[in-house]
């Protein structure tokens, strides 16, 4: 592996990578790991984290585009690019499309998110909570900030 990759993910995050490659495998054919070889060494140096997040979940095979003695500026540049995504949301879009359980596992932070998700998240919860199960009083319910899941203490 690249030993000069910037980027690192938390236990959390290639927890969500493990279960994205697990629900929707044939993506990682369309991300492929990059590979350089030098020397009759292969290095990869994009898709480090998705080599982790297929290790665990114990491929034997996994994807990989293979290129021969790539100049180490290529290689930065492209390990930037292939982590660093372009352009931006819409928010809006956003809002209406998707669940927010299903953002912040996609990645996104409430920060980022920037639609009062606190109290979107709180109204959700509550009628989750009525109708899933009447008598669990919806304010003691706590959501977890990582994962979206929510927590009803013992009564």
């Amino acid at each position: 592996m690249y030993q000069r990759n910037p980027r690192r993910i938390s236990r959390l995050e290639i927890n969500r990578l493990i279960r994205s490659i697990r629900q929707d495998p044939s993506f990682f054919d369309a991300r492929p790991c990059l590979v350089n070889e030098i020397d009759g060494k292969l290095e990869i140096y994009a898709g480090q984290q998705r080599y982790k997040a297929a290790k665990r979940l114990r491929w034997k095979k996994i994807p990989c585009f293979i290129e021969k003695d790539l100049n180490d500026e290529a290689i930065k540049r492209r390990l930037i690019l292939d982590n660093r995504h372009n352009g931006e949301w819409d928010y809006e879009m956003l809002a209406c499309d998707f669940e927010v359980p299903d953002l912040l596992d996609f990645g996104f932070t409430r920060a980022e998110l920037d639609l009062d998700v606190d109290k979107q998240e709180t109204s959700d919860v509550v009628a989750h909570a009525e109708t899933k199960a009447p008598s669990v009083d919806a304010r003691q319910e706590t959501l977890c900030p990582n994962c979206g899941h929510v927590f009803t203490p013992p009564e």
